[in-house]
């Protein structure tokens, strides 16, 4: 089996700590077996994305791929171009409202909604971008992306800190995802975190180095996250794998995430005060979720892996 994955969202030189979550899966599809190759494209313009269409035309030329596997719903219409079964995964920043509205905003919210329409099998990340999909299906293939749990492991909570040069003593919660994001809400959560004493710190990350994410998971005692709107948020994950209490806003696929969890919460008043006694409350009790079992059954890389060869698969059966 040869897949052709396309994507706008991919390492460079420039930024090399670029969707590490989707290199990890495509990594785990190659280790089932599947032969991929990812062809990153521009899609910041008209131009670039007529562009691309010519790039995919000539990688078509020299391999027979069985199928084409987009990433991300605003790079999907270039697969219509092409006589070939089309797969699109949506993420979320696709198909979620924008925190804010513009022409670009716009155009990529239609654009993505329109690529629903068009491709031959759509995956979604959680339930709630079903909902958000104008296309409609009796059974939609939901399938987040797996966790790396060779690289998200437990660690010495001190010995990490010391690597940070974190301090040993204070309550220190993490920032639930890049602080520069504007759908993540930094300031909401710096301003629960300012109605706590000089005991409590958050720290935040901005495309960190991925391979130090294990670490600040493993250093700090609790994730804080404040998004607006998420997929299926991976840091949430992540933190589940290193057994890490979770505060989070009723995002994405996180409250199906932390069910049955202890010591994992779901922020319903979004007061700072409010999220701030949350955080309180968290840290003091000392209670770690045993959440890596549950990441391990249905959300490791190797399972996800599966699921998504199952979609290629059926696909190819249905198209043959």
């Amino acid at each position: 089996m040869n897949i052709l994955i396309i994507t706008s969202e991919w390492p460079t030189k420039s930024y090399p700590n670029d969707v590490p979550f989707l290199v990890d899966n495509i990594r785990s599809i190659q280790e089932h077996g599947i032969y991929t190759d990812v062809l990153k494209v521009d899609s910041g313009s008209i131009y670039s994305q007529f562009n691309s269409i010519w790039k995919i035309k000539n990688k078509l030329s020299l391999k027979p791929y069985d199928l084409i596997h987009t990433h991300f719903g605003w790079n999907g219409l270039i697969g219509i171009w092409f006589d070939k079964p089309h797969i699109i995964s949506f993420h979320g920043s696709d198909l979620n409202h924008p925190n804010r509205w513009t022409i670009r905003t716009i155009i990529i919210h239609i654009i993505s909604q329109l690529s629903t329409l068009f491709s031959t099998r759509n995956i979604f990340v959680s339930d709630s971008l079903v909902n958000r999909s104008i296309r409609k299906s009796i059974n939609p293939n939901i399938i987040p992306m797996g966790v790396n749990l060779e690289k998200f492991k437990l660690m010495d909570k001190n010995e990490s800190r010391r690597q940070l040069n974190l301090s040993l003593d204070k309550k220190i919660i993490l920032f639930g995802g890049n602080k520069s994001q504007p759908v993540k809400r930094v300031i909401l959560a710096q301003k629960a975190m300012a109605q706590l004493g000089d005991d409590y710190k958050l720290i935040t990350i901005d495309y960190e180095n991925h391979d130090k994410i294990p670490l600040y998971l493993n250093a700090v005692d609790a994730l804080l996250m404040t998004s607006e709107s998420e997929g299926s948020p991976m840091m949430v994950k992540e933190a589940l794998a290193c057994n890490l209490p979770i505060i989070s806003t009723d995002v994405g696929d996180v409250k199906s995430m932390i069910s049955g969890l202890d010591n994992c919460h779901i922020i319903n008043n979004e007061s700072p005060v409010s999220i701030a006694k949350i955080v309180e409350e968290c840290i003091s009790n000392g209670i770690h979720p045993v959440g890596r079992d549950k990441i391990k059954k249905n959300y490791s890389v190797e399972a996800i892996a599966d699921q998504v060869i199952n979609v290629y698969k059926d696909v190819l059966n249905k198209t043959f």
